[in-house]
């Protein structure tokens, strides 16, 4: 009788053993966000579709809904332009996706997304830089079947297919990244640094930001996508890559891919970059260097009064006017989930904002531009906010329906879910220690 009972302590940790993977591989990966709204397992295309599709295209083009309304356009990620880099051959790194994700682009419509968390934020990375991987294979070939032309003999097939082949072949080391481009230590600001700074700022620079640093504005000058383009006016603080002295290095060092911008690291020592980098921030006021970085937060959505989400849909398709005479949310914003179709594609979808913000992006009208100009002075009244947040909610809600009606079917629900693992925890454990107790009366005996 003793042998079974053994062997059930065996059986007991296997069970154990299982329970623990259970947890750990099948369990979804839940994370929560604003308002308590979770936030599903990683899925770096539909995070790309709902967040960055609108400007950049589903592909990665930069022909999204409103591209054509904005200025700069988006980067096309399939022309090997992307700006702000750090590498020795002007390719991006994971590292420099992830700091444009993190900090935005200062002076343009890209937004910093650093309240996404961290794990999305890598899945997004990496998946930028594998549409730029198919956008720079897809501009390969068109412009070979371009260049071979309609009418192929099989000699010409044959061939077209070996320089095709020879291209995929080369796409790799296309499209990795180089090594971190080393930036020194800065040298001690001296009088005679600072001169040399200039010298060679007069030298090199002036040609394309002017003899002041206010920029110029050539009609010859593209960037990498055929659009006119101008250079900065470093007067103003605002730098896209970062107003630091080390991203200022890496954009004197590497460039600025896509644009008239050339990398200098070759030509130059550590130190005359530096000199750049330091006269440069000298054509500038610190304090506008800080407002030209900073990010707004909002404040918290405390005291709140209860809001009516029926309510909240009329204010936002304008069936009920705010009580400031302002124009409906749908002029400008999409508003998922609400089965209302239509709405703006100026600003961001409200519905997605409000999962990521919560309730405090009711404060946005008075405090971010564009919208400021038309609510800084006329504010949304409290019970308006609260209407606005209701419907939001129930957009989410009704979003987060229809996800879960586009995932596979769960082996166990939620319902039964935790159930079954304090079962199957009751009986690993129940097991080894039955186990545990029969091996050591029968050493006992023995």
């Amino acid at each position: 009788m003793t042998r079974p009972l053994v062997h059930a302590g065996w059986i007991g940790l296997a069970a154990l053993l299982l329970v623990v993977l259970y947890v750990v591989i099948e369990r979804p990966v839940y994370r929560v966000g604003a308002q308590g709204l979770p936030l599903y397992r990683v899925d770096a295309q539909r995070l790309y579709l709902r967040h960055c599709s609108i400007c950049h295209g589903e592909s990665g083009r930069g022909d999204g809904r409103v591209a054509d309304n904005l200025k700069p356009r988006p980067r096309d990620f399939g022309v090997r332009g992307f700006r702000l880099v750090s590498t020795d051959n002007g390719y991006p790194s994971k590292e420099d996706i992830l700091k444009v994700l993190q900090h935005g682009m200062p002076a343009t419509n890209m937004p910093a997304w650093d309240h996404l968390p961290e794990r999305e934020r890598g899945a997004l990375a990496d998946y930028v830089l594998e549409l730029a991987r198919q956008g720079v294979r897809e501009r390969q070939h068109l412009a070979l079947l371009e260049e071979f032309g309609d009418d192929l003999s099989p000699e010409d097939e044959e061939e077209l297919n070996e320089e095709l082949d020879a291209l995929d072949a080369d796409l790799e080391s296309l499209t990795r990244s180089g090594d971190p481009l080393k930036v020194p230590p800065p040298p001690q600001l001296t009088d005679e640094h600072m001169a040399r700074g200039k010298e060679i700022f007069v030298t090199v620079c002036v040609k394309c930001h002017g003899d002041d640093g206010t920029g110029r504005d050539d009609p010859t000058w593209k960037s990498a996508e055929g659009f006119p383009i101008v250079s900065g006016n470093l007067r103003r603080g605002i730098f896209k890559g970062g107003s630091d002295g080390e991203s200022i290095y890496h954009r004197v060092a590497a460039g600025m891919p896509g644009t008239p911008m050339p990398a200098n690291s070759a030509g130059m020592t550590g130190d005359d970059i530096w000199g750049i980098v330091h006269y440069t921030l000298s054509l500038s006021k610190e304090e506008d260097r800080e407002r030209g970085t900073k990010v707004w937060t909002p404040p918290k959505a405390e005291g709140l009064p209860q809001g009516d989400a029926e309510t909240g849909k009329r204010l936002i398709s304008g069936a009920v006017r705010f009580s400031n005479g302002a124009p409906s949310c749908r002029g400008c914003h999409s508003i998922s989930g609400l089965r209302d179709p239509g709405g703006g594609t100026w600003g961001p979808d409200l519905t997605y904002a409000y999962r990521k913000f919560g309730d405090v992006m009711t404060y946005w009208p008075e405090d971010v531009a564009p919208m400021k100009s038309i609510y800084s002075e006329k504010p949304l009244t409290l019970k308006e906010k609260a209407h606005l947040s209701a419907a939001f909610k129930q957009g989410w809600q009704q979003v987060e329906k229809d996800w879960d009606a586009d995932q596979p079917a769960s082996v166990l629900t939620t319902a039964v879910h935790f159930p079954v693992l304090g079962v199957g925890l009751l009986v690993a454990i129940g097991l080894t220690i039955i186990g545990s107790m029969t091996g050591m009366k029968k050493m006992e005996v023995l």
